[in-house]
């Protein structure tokens, strides 16, 4: 990154250590064969089952073999997952969705970086 005010993290600008440690009561509901729908938190702990890797594979592959759409490097596994379960995981429908909110992404224009050029016009 190029951008000087995002070089150094400051100890005021950091959340308490404390805040690392704790876990919300819902954390550990994941999905399972069987019960597919029981994820509450999808951000904060390395808890994804290999039920949900393995979906998350499949909607990959089915993107890229029926729509040869890459996954954007933006897009976050845990994304893709909160498709996966809205939809029950069922394959087919969050690959066709999927590959529209992708197609839909790639018409947004970039976001604005500062860099030397851009501090000189502020």
């Amino acid at each position: 990154m190029t951008d000087p005010l995002y070089r150094r993290k400051y100890a005021q600008s950091m959340p308490p250590l404390e805040a690392y440690k704790m876990k919300t009561l819902k954390y550990n509901l994941v999905n399972v064969p069987g019960d597919n729908n029981r994820r509450a938190m999808f951000y904060g702990w390395n808890n994804l089952t290999d039920y949900e890797r393995e979906a998350i594979r499949n909607v990959k592959e089915w993107i890229w073999k029926n729509k040869q759409v890459r996954t954007p490097s933006n897009v976050s596994d845990r994304d893709i997952l909160k498709f996966i379960q809205a939809d029950f995981f069922v394959i087919d429908k969050i690959g066709e969705k999927l590959s529209k909110h992708y197609n839909w992404l790639s018409t947004l224009p970039n976001e604005p970086t500062l860099n030397a050029k851009s501090f000189r016009l502020l």
